[in-house]
């Protein structure tokens, strides 16, 4: 078993943003490069359909392509996981 550890925690408000890359991008841009993760896990209020990420609350962002996230950030491994899921 792999150990994980959480690198950074924080709340956003996803309305001020213009694109889901836009807020992880402002998220990272604390992290040191070399701390920056190989992993990317996000909760989100939105249905997943393979790659796609629907989310139906915030019109400027209404579908999130796992493979643009990974090309824009640069994390080989994105996974989306629905809010309420995580919070079970």
């Amino acid at each position: 078993m792999t150990d994980i550890t959480v690198l950074k925690q924080e709340t956003k408000n996803s309305a001020a943003f213009p694109s889901f890359e836009a807020l992880a991008q402002d998220f990272l841009a604390s992290v040191p490069k070399q701390d920056r993760p190989d992993v990317l896990v996000c909760a989100i209020a939105g249905a997943a359909y393979g790659e796609e990420i629907h989310v139906e609350n915030l019109p400027q962002w209404p579908i999130i392509y796992v493979s643009h996230v990974k090309s824009v950030l640069g994390i080989s491994e994105v996974r989306f996981i629905n809010d309420l899921v995580a919070a079970a």
